[in-house]
């Protein structure tokens, strides 16, 4: 049996849902007993404690917004800064570009 990390199987429950059980690291020709969790994560035990592999995370989203009001002729009264700066300066242009 020969998984790489991350590999999963797409299984398909009694009533028609699908679920993707994730493998650990294994390479070994013996036989080796894993539990899966609800998640799809799975255990080298039968109580779900041992962690085996989880599914992978997923990268969270960032969503940069900028607010202000409909027809602002000026910024506003105190300076907003985006720490990053990835989208330009917003100030003193009132909001991002």
């Amino acid at each position: 049996m020969h998984f790489y990390r991350g590999d999963y199987l797409t299984l398909t429950r009694d009533n028609g849902t699908t679920i993707r059980v994730y493998f650990p690291k294994l390479d070994t020709d013996d036989d080796v007993i894993l539990y899966c969790g609800a998640d799809g994560s799975t255990y080298w035990d039968r109580g779900l404690c041992a962690l085996a592999q989880a599914p992978p995370t997923p990268t969270p989203t960032l969503i940069y917004l900028s607010f202000q009001p409909m027809g602002a002729s000026r910024p506003p009264a105190f300076p907003v800064i985006d720490a990053d700066d990835r989208f330009g300066t917003v100030w003193p242009d009132w909001g991002w570009r």
